[in-house]
């Protein structure tokens, strides 16, 4: 095979979709922990969508995928507003004087 340029060459990727998805889940475990919720709690959040999701397609079939897929974005939107929410660091007022 000469003159084949990469014969017996194989190219890394760079991003691996498995990668995306454990880093996703790790950073979303580890906003939900920093919150203030257990690992009890994030685990049982975690399969009780995934058992959601499962079963509407499950049971549904194509417009159960669908509404899995709008679900799923729905719960990223509100999730990460509750997450902003929880992240906002509240000064007490007394202390506020003391910047002013």
């Amino acid at each position: 095979m000469e003159g084949v340029v990469g014969v017996g060459r194989m190219k890394k990727r760079r991003f691996s979709s498995d990668r995306i998805k454990i880093t996703l889940y790790k950073g979303c475990y580890q906003r939900l922990q920093q919150s203030g919720w257990s690992h009890a709690e994030v685990a049982s959040t975690y399969i009780g969508a995934n058992l959601l999701v499962a079963g509407s397609i499950g049971f549904f079939r194509a417009i159960g995928a669908w509404l899995s897929l709008i679900g799923v974005i729905v719960a990223i939107i509100l999730g990460e507003i509750y997450l902003q929410s929880k992240q906002a660091i509240r000064i007490p007022r007394e202390n506020l004087e003391k910047f002013q």
